[in-house]
């Protein structure tokens, strides 16, 4: 009896540790991959704070808005025409790192799963990498700087504007920001723990489960910050959103919340050119990111 309960307890754990490989939006952050393409874009690809970034806009321009990508990186061409309308529209000097290091994830890898290639590419490396660039845009004379994040990069724009790293924040349909990242709680660091599940002697299932150990507290987000939601999102989720929004609005940070009907997780920079309603509310999230910009953040600067 004792030997059946440890087998459905550690059933339970491999359950757990599978959800949490999949990350919080699971299979939603893996759809629609982009066809990548290094020469896309109108701007051009140099070195920003020791990363290999897409850069667009003025140069001299005083105001930088740096995109966080989602885990198919940089090269996405749907994100490099986002960094594009946002430079020319306002003209701000966009700039998208290469969080990556030319590693974007690769759904055709059958040997690296997500959770091998988040073990390499974790938000919290990518948050110190943004610190990075950060410093490099102030060094170079730049005033005031925003972040929008999509998906993993909206983990890494969180972070970053609990910092005051930047004037102002936009996540769009984020992965991995909890409640404990709005709310400023006590949290726990993350470690990996490589978990068998044996039974009579064979092992019938390993998994690598992101086990959670070590509390520290968590900072509170300090800059004005929207969300960009999708209606389907099985990570960010229009109820979780709300409680984003209550908490922010209870701190009293500048806050805007949108959930966007009929779209799921990605819609914003997956969307495909040729489905004219996609296109429609991609758009349509393009523009709120790129007012709240200009309403928080350049008239404040």
């Amino acid at each position: 009896m004792l030997r059946m309960f440890t087998i459905v307890l550690h059933l339970v754990c491999v359950i757990l540790c599978l959800q949490l490989q999949q990350g919080v939006s699971g299979h939603q952050c893996l759809e629609h991959p982009p066809n990548l393409n290094a020469t896309s874009g109108a701007g051009t690809v140099i070195e920003v704070g020791g990363l290999k970034a897409y850069v667009t806009g003025p140069s001299n321009s005083e105001l930088a808005i740096i995109l966080a990508s989602d885990i198919y990186g940089f090269e996405a061409p749907n994100l490099r025409k986002i960094a594009d309308k946002v430079a020319s529209n306002a003209g701000f000097n966009v700039v998208v790192p290469d969080f990556f290091y030319g590693d974007p994830y690769n759904p055709n890898n059958t040997q690296r799963n997500m959770t091998d290639w988040l073990r390499d590419h974790g938000t919290d490396k990518g948050f110190e990498d943004a610190k990075r660039v950060i410093a490099a845009l102030k060094k170079k004379g730049v005033s005031g700087i925003g972040a929008a994040g999509f998906c993993w990069g909206g983990k890494v724009v969180a972070e970053l504007s609990k910092g005051y790293y930047t004037e102002a924040a936009v996540l769009l349909h984020p992965s991995r920001v909890t409640l404990d990242d709005i709310k400023g709680t006590a949290s726990l660091t993350q470690f990996t723990v490589e978990k068998t599940l044996t039974f009579k002697n064979i092992d019938i299932l390993k998994v690598f489960c992101n086990r959670q150990s070590d509390l520290r507290q968590k900072e509170l987000i300090k800059t004005p910050i929207a969300i960009l939601a999708a209606q389907f999102d099985n990570g960010t989720a229009p109820e979780l959103m709300k409680q984003f929004k209550e908490i922010l609005s209870t701190n009293k940070i500048d806050n805007f919340v949108k959930i966007f009907p009929g779209v799921s997780h990605g819609w914003t920079v997956r969307y495909k050119d040729d489905n004219v309603t996609a296109v429609k509310s991609a758009n349509e999230a393009h523009q709120d990111m790129l007012d709240w910009f200009i309403t928080t953040y350049v008239q404040k600067t």
